[in-house]
């Protein structure tokens, strides 16, 4: 795909958080390194053949970072919004090349639109610091193919607002994320509040998210359930994990075969490898995930924890028990789970005898 520029002259860095990439990192680094000037990966002690592929590529700077073996969210955006200051802004203590726009993402992530530098060129023009951005999983069971744009490879896709991440911005502008830059939470809040903060949507931009293609989602799983304390996850009543890392063990015990989003998937793009935006929800803008009219799967590992919190106290603090079931219920109005001991608070607290089922 080409990518041509309105103004040939445009810096653009990346920046990502790294450990084990093998496979779908010479992906990603083609497609940055085709309009980026200048690539940082910070690498968490590969032990694959990230470092090696990486070393590949002209613009790729490594700088390798170490966290015990674990992964570590706080340090992960301790890079994403701190790191860019000394590279790519202005007076950086490193900076060799002032940016124009950063993009900090993670290594299965990529910025989306046929002419992305176009439209980055016109954004600068009009004095935009923070694109919005409208978030897609990208959908299939094909594995890979070497020698194909990754962007080329996988048609179909769903919607998932989680990823509405503001993933590319001025580097004048002093970001703010939380734990993984999402668009939500006091991360989200704060940098709508920061000074310099303009942003717009007249020329939306994609983030397409290769999670769910191929075997990636199970080797993802197997490789950061290994990172995560096992000890800190749990099994509820019903069956459910919870905890950090939670949702990794759960793919990793459903397997290879497990995709979950295979049936939901629509066709992304048009015959000109435009975005069809109009067949999916926009863009959850300055509302953000908790706050725009979006599906309640989003919420599905809050809503757990709430449950199953709730679960745990229940023997104690019965009151408090019923509390945030009831919070849990305006989220999952369906639960059966849910329902049913929102009923049975209710009861024992007026003093009703509840039959066990």
């Amino acid at each position: 795909m080409e990518k041509a520029a309105l103004n040939s002259s445009l810096k653009i860095h990346a920046y990502f958080v790294c450990f084990n990439e093998e496979v779908i990192l010479p992906y990603i680094l083609d497609y940055y390194s085709a309009f980026c000037t200048k690539i940082f990966l910070y690498d968490n002690l590969s032990t694959d053949e990230t470092i090696n592929i990486a070393l590949n590529y002209p613009k790729v700077k490594v700088i390798p970072f170490d966290t015990g073996g674990k992964k570590n969210n706080a340090r992960h955006v301790q890079i994403k919004t701190q790191e860019y200051k000394k590279y790519s802004r202005k007076g950086g203590a490193l900076c060799e090349e002032v940016a124009d726009w950063v993009i900090c993402a993670d290594i299965d992530e990529i910025i989306y639109h046929p002419n992305l530098v176009d439209v980055l060129a016109k954004y600068k023009e009009e004095g935009v610091s923070v694109p919005q951005i409208t978030g897609f999983n990208m959908v299939g069971r094909e594995e890979l193919k070497a020698g194909t744009p990754i962007e080329k490879q996988y048609m179909k896709a769903v919607r998932d607002p989680v990823f509405d991440k503001r993933m590319i911005f001025s580097p004048d502008f002093d970001m703010a994320y939380s734990r993984g830059c999402h668009p939500y939470g006091a991360g989200f809040d704060l940098m709508k509040e920061t000074l310099g903060y303009f942003t717009s949507n007249k020329y939306p931009l994609a983030l397409l998210h290769y999670k769910y293609i191929g075997s990636i989602l199970y080797e993802s799983a197997l490789k950061n359930y290994n990172r995560y304390a096992k000890d800190g996850i749990s099994k509820t009543r019903d069956g459910r994990y919870m905890g950090p890392g939670a949702q990794y063990r759960t793919y990793v015990e459903k397997g290879l075969e497990y995709n979950p989003l295979i049936g939901k998937a629509k066709d992304l793009f048009d015959e000109n490898w435009e975005i069809c935006f109009d067949k999916f929800p926009p863009t959850s803008g300055e509302e953000g995930v908790h706050k725009a009219n979006i599906p309640n799967k989003i919420y599905t590992e809050d809503v757990d924890l709430i449950r199953d919190s709730a679960l745990v106290i229940e023997n104690y603090n019965l009151f408090l028990a019923q509390e945030l079931m009831k919070i849990a219920l305006r989220f999952r109005p369906n639960g059966p789970l849910i329902i049913r001991k929102v009923n049975e608070y209710e009861a024992k607290l007026n003093g009703q005898i509840v039959e066990e089922k």
